[in-house]
């Protein structure tokens, strides 16, 4: 059942970070809502199999890490170009 939710969150996740691949916030949130289905799932199969924790602290303070670094590259982005949005930063339009 977990397992199924979680692959269920990460393909969520993948379709709203290909639909919404211009906005970088919204980019940034879909790779947290991907990530944390990989948690889900990860934490459902180490706690079947190896009753191990510790692997998923470690996970989740990667996480951590990935978006205050993501969020940091946004204020930075925004900050510099006055926008978030990537169509109108590269020139595409």
């Amino acid at each position: 059942m977990y397992f199924t939710l979680g692959s269920f969150i990460v393909l969520m996740g993948l379709m709203s970070l290909l639909w919404w691949r211009y906005h970088i916030l919204c980019m940034l949130l879909s790779l947290e809502v991907m990530l944390m289905g990989v948690f889900l799932e990860l934490g459902m199969i180490v706690g079947k199999e190896f009753n191990e924790s510790s692997i998923l602290f470690i996970f989740l303070s990667l996480i951590v890490c990935e978006s205050s670094l993501g969020l940091g590259l946004l204020v930075g982005l925004s900050r510099s170009h006055s926008m978030d949005m990537i169509f109108y930063i590269w020139g595409l339009e």
